[in-house]
């Protein structure tokens, strides 16, 4: 059973393959921005920004998908 801390939604978003097996993020509490970041050792990076607005619960997701052959998303 996971528990999401109180959680309102869940957002899950397949980029294909095991990109982020050699992890890094960033999460700046000010900014309200989490930066996450991987390398899959075949076939290039894949970058994901995410920024939250908690005055009106919006979320943005910006993904770069810079490996040889993208997947979709």
């Amino acid at each position: 059973m996971l528990d999401y801390n109180g959680g309102c939604g869940f957002v899950d978003v397949d980029v294909g393959g095991q990109p982020f097996a050699r992890l890094r993020q960033k999460l700046s509490i000010y900014n309200g921005v989490a930066t996450i970041g991987g390398r899959d050792s075949d076939r290039g990076q894949v970058f994901a920004e995410i920024l939250a607005w908690h005055e009106h619960d919006i979320m943005a997701v910006h993904i770069e998908d810079n490996r040889d052959k993208p997947s979709p998303i």
